[in-house]
């Protein structure tokens, strides 16, 4: 006989165990005559074995059978486990013999008719008494090991009550062998885990022990592995069809003294456990927050299920509870943060103090971080290569060809001769101080400081505001009262030259050579020697409008002379004579030819678009040009051949041919001044935009921009960022990120929108129904394969209210229309929900599992859980923010226009980040990034949860800030403790 064994976690380590440490093949290969393998409990297979033991453990046993005949198997088994053995095995279980429970006349027979074929007979009334005893509970199964006890110390063959008695009985055969298996136990485990397993099968109803029910699910690690041993020593029994288990016999904690002073030891523990699990069933079946514990009944049941192993139930019952705890001290933090904020503007260490105090007090809340982190949250910075988006400050051509640029942010652009941008630069932040290039572009004066253009490298700090440049090296700070320091570039440093004082002085310029000065004083322009205050030459009194500009010779200077109702452009040669003058427009820009023979401005005329080259000695007129808006700033080439201005269209450029000096040939140069007028930004820092009239282009931080074909309405990135779709008009064009190629293109009539798929194989349009079919002119919502365009869906009568209306799972399109939002199947078209929005739908987003959408509708912001008609979280929000992204952990949306505001899905506050500038597009993924107008990136490096350390954080608040708080008085110093806190039900 080969067994018994019983299938445990591991079934062919069992069955080898069986086999003396062979496999079952091997062993038989030795055994002479009929082999019997028996097995017990196979149920045990399905309930403590791995899934993928099952079937081939089946396997096995029915091949073994086939090939060797002297094998025969005999296995008990529960009979609702019948079925799933024959599912796994077909045929292994074809003519099972049922037994059915015994009967009282059964039982003694299976006593007594072993016990006469040994040759054993029983005293008068034993049996009887071992029956009612054994009955009790389930401890038949231990009967057996009394039956052998007593079998060893028969007297003459017979059994008496003498030797039962002397034996423990049931009760005390059950609690002996009881005390053997904990003994083998606690040299196995922990004592202490033993000791808490135990405790978990009683429970105390009244002044009664009990035994309690533990579900088989609801363990693991070594309590798990307890209760199998326990189990399999027959001191458990299955319930519910083996999910469960009981204690065998109630002998067990009345007569097995060590679960006894176990029971007596933690006795008013378990009479709450007990209590607890009726509560926690009485919970599962109203499932309301009514029945959940709270405040220090919570606290108290979570210190006593400690030392027990707490049922499924009691543990769902406690986390829930816990819960309901977390929120709404959460909600009571949130209403101190909110305070808090308000006080921020008049003291923002109360802000830090009243903040930091409520995370150590009540409860740590994402919102309280985030809003301690955005009081100095200072987002990095990186420019796509878009080209300047503000008026120039300055032009130079490099010795190469090249052509570099500054305007009044302090972006510094490098274009090749055809005006391909090569690279962009910023000296300094984003602040409205001019930038001004050297005359050779490789220095920039800015903010008080002077930067080298090829890597932004700040070298030194000035005294002052920068003046200008008055050479290659040279350069003028002005030092305040009249006062001037003159510097030049020595080894990439500013070397101070010489310093002069000219009190009373407006306006002032240097001769290229720094030798003369042309100062105003009182409207009064005059010459002086650099650092002399005696002036050479004085002329009449007039208003001057803007610097006085020395020709780059030196010899004359050119200044504008403000009157009533004109402008005009007078020259002086440096002894003071007038040499020309001429009408010129109303703020008019001008600029010197490099050999100072003439000078090229603009001229007033009915629409204030002309350009005029004259002679600087009597003013005749050379070229007359004509820009395609007004001119801000004007440029010469120093070849001469190339005059350039900077117009609200962009910069415009005219070849002056040298064999026709009369003539002129303009072209319109690629370095636009235009910001960025729409844009998709991917988590990789990729931007998809329309610039200018609608060209659409893909800028990157590292590449040059790829300009798209045609002019586009709409414009949005793929979710892999590989595609970029774009509206134009009567059609849709998809073009490829890396190569800048046409991927896919279809006819959309009107095509207003556009929303990608999740997984970037579909494109959503609003769209206009075609003329001539019923219903034209009525908006739809298609839906077309990315790959070739192909319409897939239609979904008349619906609007596309934004890019982020597809769920995250794809299976969802949230869509406006005249009722609110609908939530339709997209392919059936089927409404699944309906959002009830009073107002036009703003702007909507949803969460990453596609559980709650967020939406802005009549300047509220509202989130909205799937399934449900109506918002459970809203609040009124800035106008200036006008769409949304959700952040990866779907705690606070971020809602972006006029600056970015997060708020907190679960309470409704607001965290303001400190940068108000408008974001054209938002997202949240590593990191937190959103892109202006301008081309500038903003990357928010957001904290994770949990990294905040609040101890020491901001000062101890007074009593009254206490109080103001709604903070409980500290007592002799110390906070009170969450669970001393009522808080409200929630926000």
């Amino acid at each position: 006989m080969i067994g018994p064994m019983q299938p445990g976690p591991d079934v062919f380590d069992d069955l080898r165990a069986a086999c003396g440490g062979a496999a079952l093949r091997d062993h038989l290969s030795g055994a002479s005559g009929r082999v019997v393998l028996v097995i017990d409990q196979l149920e045990d297979l399905f309930t403590q074995s791995r899934p993928a033991d099952r079937g081939p453990f089946l396997d096995l046993l029915h091949e073994t059978l086939r090939d060797r005949r002297e094998l025969h198997v005999v296995v008990t088994m529960r009979p609702e486990f019948l079925a799933v053995a024959a599912g796994l095995r077909p045929g292994l279980f074809d003519q099972p013999i049922p037994v059915a429970v015994l009967d009282p006349r059964q039982m003694r027979d299976a006593i007594e008719r072993p016990a006469a074929a040994a040759g054993v007979t029983f005293a008068p009334g034993l049996v009887d008494l071992m029956l009612a005893e054994a009955t009790v509970g389930d401890a038949l199964p231990l009967l057996g090991l009394l039956l052998q006890q007593l079998y060893q110390q028969r007297e003459s063959g017979r059994i008496s009550h003498a030797r039962y008695d002397a034996a423990g009985r049931v009760g005390g055969a059950i609690a002996e062998h009881a005390g053997t298996v904990y003994q083998g136990l606690i040299v196995a485990y922990p004592r202490a885990v033993v000791d808490a397993t135990l405790l978990s099968l009683v429970g105390i109803e009244g002044e009664r022990r009990v035994r309690r029910t533990i579900v088989r699910a609801s363990l693991d690690g070594e309590v798990a592995a307890i209760v199998t041993e326990l189990r399999q020593a027959r001191l458990l029994t299955d319930r519910d069809e083996g999910t469960a288990v009981v204690l065998a016999h109630d002998a067990l904690f009345r007569q097995w003294q060590t679960l006894a002073e176990l029971v007596e030891e933690h006795r008013q523990e378990l009479a709450e456990v007990t209590l607890l699990e009726r509560r926690a069933t009485a919970w599962q079946k109203s499932g309301t927050t009514d029945d959940l514990l709270r405040g220090q009944a919570l606290s108290r049941a979570e210190t006593v299920i400690a030392d027990v192993t707490a049922t499924s139930a009691l543990r769902d019952f406690l986390a829930a509870a816990g819960q309901l705890r977390e929120y709404e001290l959460g909600g009571r933090a949130a209403g101190i943060i909110e305070r808090a904020q308000l006080r921020a503007s008049r003291d923002s260490a109360v802000l830090e103090a009243a903040v930091a105090t409520a995370m150590r007090e009540i409860t740590p809340t994402r919102a309280g971080e985030l809003v301690v982190w955005s009081r100095e949250a200072r987002p990095t910075e990186h420019q796509i290569r878009t080209g300047h988006t503000t008026a120039l400050s300055g032009v130079v051509w490099l010795t190469d060809g090249r052509v570099r640029t500054a305007d009044h942010y302090g972006k510094i652009c490098t274009w090749d001769g055809h005006g391909g941008l090569l690279d962009v630069a910023r000296a300094g932040g984003r602040t409205g101080e001019i930038c001004q290039l050297s005359p050779s572009g490789s220095y920039a004066l800015r903010e008080n400081a002077v930067w080298r253009v090829d890597d932004t490298a700040k070298l030194a700090d000035l005294p002052g505001p920068p003046v200008g440049w008055i050479g290659d090296d040279r350069f003028v700070v002005a030092t305040g009262g009249g006062g001037f320091a003159f510097f030049h570039m020595d080894d990439d440093m500013p070397r101070s030259i010489r310093r002069t004082v000219m009190p009373g002085i407006q306006i002032a310029s240097w001769s290229p050579d720094g030798g003369l000065m042309a100062a105003v004083f009182d409207d009064q322009l005059e010459v002086h020697a650099a650092g002399s205050e005696t002036g050479l030459f004085t002329r009449t009194r007039f208003q001057v409008s803007g610097v006085p500009e020395w020709s780059p010779d030196g010899l004359f200077i050119a200044a504008m002379r403000k009157q009533v109702d004109a402008m005009t452009c007078m020259i002086f040669d440096r002894d003071g004579v007038p040499r020309a003058e001429w009408p010129v427009a109303t703020d008019a820009a001008m600029c010197w030819s490099r050999d100072g023979r003439a000078l090229l401005a603009t001229q007033e005329d009915p629409d204030a678009r002309s350009v005029v080259v004259r002679s600087a000695l009597g003013g005749d007129l050379h070229h007359l040009l004509r820009a395609s808006a007004v001119p801000r700033a004007i440029y010469w080439s120093p070849d001469g051949r190339t005059l350039m201005t900077e117009t609200a269209n962009g910069v415009e450029a005219w070849t002056l041919p040298r064999d026709d000096p009369e003539s002129t040939n303009k072209r319109v140069e690629l370095m636009r001044t235009r910001a960025l007028t729409s844009a998709s930004l991917d988590d990789s820092g990729v931007v998809a935009a329309l610039v200018g009239k609608g060209r659409p282009a893909v800028f990157s931080e590292s590449e040059p921009p790829k300009l798209l074909s045609g002019q586009a309405s709409g414009i949005r990135l793929s979710p892999r960022g590989d595609l970029v779709a774009v509206t134009e008009g009567a059609r849709v064009r998809l073009w490829e990120v890396s190569t800048g190629n046409l991927h896919a293109q279809w006819e959309a009539p009107e095509a207003h929108g556009l929303a990608w798929s999740p997984d970037g194989r579909h494109v959503a349009c609003e769209l206009a129904r075609p003329a001539g079919k019923s219903e034209a002119g009525q908006r739809v919502v298609s839906v077309f394969d990315a790959s070739d365009g192909r319409l897939m869906w239609e979904l008349p009568g619906f609007g596309l209210p934004d890019p982020g209306a597809w769920s995250s799972t794809g299976e969802l399109l949230a869509l406006s229309d005249s009722s609110g939002v609908a939530l339709l199947d997209v392919t059936d078209g089927t409404a699944r929900h309906r959002l009830t929005v009073p107002t036009a739908c703003v702007a909507l987003a949803w969460s990453a599992e596609g559980d709650r959408i967020a939406l802005i509708a009549d300047e509220r912001i509202a989130v909205w859980r799937v399934g449900n008609a109506e918002p459970h979280l809203q609040r009124q929000l800035d106008s200036t923010l006008q769409a949304m992204t959700w952040s990866p952990d779907g705690d606070f949306v971020a809602a972006y226009g006029i600056g970015v505001t997060l708020f907190d899905t679960d309470y409704g506050g607001l965290v303001e980040l400190p940068v108000q500038r408008r974001f054209l597009d938002c997202v949240w993924s590593d990191c937190l990034m959103a892109v202006t107008p301008d081309g500038t990136v903003y990357r928010w490096d957001v904290p994770p949860p949990g990294s905040t350390n609040w101890a020491g954080v901001g000062r101890v608040l007074t009593a009254e800030e206490r109080r103001d708080f709604g903070l409980p008085p500290a007592r002799g110093g110390a906070p009170a403790s969450p669970a001393d806190l009522r808080p409200d039900r929630g926000p």
